[in-house]
């Protein structure tokens, strides 16, 4: 190998790990981006609501409930 081959190969070299950090970068910045206009557009809808209807809004609450099941002291038919 001679100088050019060498001087070549690390240049291939660099801009392969350029390319990569860039490509990283935005991805970050995307997922960034979104999670902040995510978070945003629920603040809207919050602040949006008036106090009353804030505690309406149900459509974000999750609600756990219990059911038992007892057997019954008659016999079914069958």
């Amino acid at each position: 190998m001679n100088s050019r081959e060498i001087l070549y190969m690390s240049l291939a070299f660099i801009s392969g790990i350029l390319l990569t950090v860039l490509v990283f970068a935005i991805i970050y910045l995307s997922r960034k981006n979104c999670k902040k206009s995510h978070q945003n557009l629920q603040g809207e809808v919050c602040f949006q609501a008036a106090p009353g209807e804030r505690a309406r809004n149900t459509q974000n609450e999750v609600t756990y409930s219990t059911l038992v099941f007892q057997r019954s002291q008659t016999p079914l038919a069958v």
